[in-house]
């Protein structure tokens, strides 16, 4: 999977919303596999070695813009977007950009369940001949009524099957708050049409309250479970600074673009859970409801997180034969430092380091098909037990992960489509029958991804993508888990969006999606 952390907003890590992402402050949401990927370098967390996706914000546009968005979908949901951008001074040098949203009124579809969410953010921007600068801010505001519980199993017995989606699966008091504010700024200076310096400052403040019937324990295959109320608070505050180069120049036929970077990422949190009241035994297909406890007092957030990442690299982009043979290489030395706490008190203290290659490359058989092949190496933080865990704020060690990719693409202009082969590397974590969160061995992603994008015909744009995994755990203790699929990983992923400009109504476009996984 790939942390929040590692997601770049317009190239710069940890600096957007750590669970749930608003994309209507955005222009486009970038997915770049294959070498393109490593251009942005690797994550804090390295979870982009199979791949980046960067998020470009809006701008203020040279043309004025109103626009407003009115949504609706089943069971009551409804929602409204505006997004006004204009461009003034001189030349149009300052631009301004605001988007406000929001969302809710009715239910998911399932009963108990409604989500509400809202969004505001605004960005200034100065475009000058060799000065550029941009300020982001934004704040999102989520609301979880009847927020679903997680269920975790013992040992022994078959997975029992979901229940229907038609029946309540939350108590009815069950609820999640969630509150995220970032600021980005960023500044570019042209030393000559050749050479750039930047510099980014940013970060984002998390917070998250949640009442619900705690993390549930099913203890046979007919679904029967326990759960026990709960309350859970916490807080994490994120912060990224960045400086940079970038030149461009000839050696002979080779033409070389060349980033060196120096970024730091460092992140903290605290956080409290407290129970209600007392355990209760239910079933997922005939559930148990119970009033709510009375919520307890006293208790204070504790810090579990404090870490910090340090990283140089440096980064060459190479074309030659006549552009169409494109190699990049890449060398990144990281220093990671993270704190374990009990309590709020630390009691130890992870120090490592490593220089992790990325290389990559790319050729053109024909204008519009390409082959590639590309291998990264990352310093990942280790994973840290939850406070629903035996052993919470126990952080493991950092581990180094590593990917390799090979494909082919063609790009036709307005319609592309691509195929790959990839296999990854890391470690394997998950919460065992005593409720003790371990690492045990390594899991080893391997499989195919096909894709295809682009207007299939006049006015139907479609968007496909299938990925087939095979993903096992190896290296396991006593080899116990051998062999075994690893969590969290579908066999088989399918999404499609398509989207249809209706010609008898100018302005007027119908979109639809499907995803299925299994």
């Amino acid at each position: 999977p790939m942390l929040s952390q590692d997601i770049s907003f317009n190239e710069t890590f940890a600096v957007v919303d750590t669970r749930r992402i608003a994309v209507e402050q955005f222009e486009r949401i970038e997915v770049l596999k294959g070498p393109s990927a490593l251009l942005n370098g690797i994550g804090p967390n390295s979870t982009t070695t199979g791949g980046t996706i960067n998020l470009v914000p809006k701008r203020g546009t040279d043309v004025p813009l109103t626009r407003l968005t009115l949504s609706a979908s089943s069971h009551g949901q409804a929602g409204a977007h505006l997004d006004a951008g204009r461009r003034f001074g001189p030349d149009n040098q300052w631009g301004v950009r605001v988007n406000a949203a929001t969302r809710g009124g009715g239910s998911t579809g399932v009963p108990n369940e409604k989500v509400g969410i809202d969004h505001l953010s605004a960005a200034i921007d100065y475009a000058g001949e060799k000065l550029r600068a941009s300020l982001d801010v934004a704040q999102n505001q989520r609301q979880f009524d009847g927020f679903p519980q997680f269920h975790r199993f013992n040992e022994g017995f078959a997975l029992p099957a979901p229940p229907s989606t038609t029946q309540a699966i939350s108590q009815s008091w069950d609820r999640s708050d969630t509150k995220s504010s970032s600021v980005v700024s960023r500044v570019e200076y042209d030393i000559t049409p050749d050479s750039t310096v930047f510099g980014v400052l940013g970060g984002v403040d998390y917070e998250e309250s949640n009442v619900n019937a705690g993390s549930t324990r099913i203890t046979t295959a007919s679904g029967n479970f326990t759960a026990q109320p709960s309350i859970f608070q916490t807080n994490s505050a994120l912060r990224s600074g960045e400086l940079g180069w970038r030149v461009r120049f000839d050696t002979g036929p080779v033409k070389h673009r060349v980033v060196l970077g120096y970024s730091r990422v460092t992140g903290d949190g605290s956080s409290l859970s407290q129970t209600m009241g007392s355990a209760f035994t239910s079933n997922l297909y005939n559930p148990v409801f119970i009033a709510q406890p009375a919520l307890p007092t006293g208790g204070r957030l504790a810090r579990f997180q404090d870490a910090t990442s340090d990283s140089v690299a440096v980064m060459d982009s190479m074309h030659l034969l006549e552009n169409r043979l494109h190699l990049i290489g890449g060398l990144r030395y990281q220093r990671l430092s993270i704190g374990e706490f009990a309590a709020g008190v630390e009691q130890r203290r992870y120090e490592q380091t490593a220089t992790a290659p990325s290389l990559a490359a790319s050729y053109r058989l024909a204008p519009s098909l390409s082959v590639y092949a590309n291998y990264a190496e990352g310093l990942s933080q280790g994973p840290v037990a939850g406070g629903s865990t035996a052993n919470a704020g126990k952080v493991f060690p950092p581990f180094k992960g590593k990917q390799i990719e090979a494909g082919v693409k063609y790009d036709g202009g307005s319609f592309g489509a691509s195929a790959s082969l990839f296999q990854i590397r890391q470690p394997v974590s998950f919460v065992n029958g005593t409720n003790f969160l371990v690492v045990d061995g390594e899991q080893r992603n391997r499989g195919l991804e096909l894709s295809i994008y682009g207007e299939v015909a006049k006015n139907l744009r479609l968007n496909a993508g299938l990925a087939l995994s095979d993903a096992v755990q190896s290296k396991t203790l006593n080899g116990a888990n051998d062999g075994k699929k690893a969590i969290g990983i579908p066999d088989h992923t399918l999404v499609v969006q398509g989207e249809w400009d209706i010609a008898a109504l100018p302005g007027l476009t119908a979109i639809g999606r499907l995803t299925k996984v299994s």
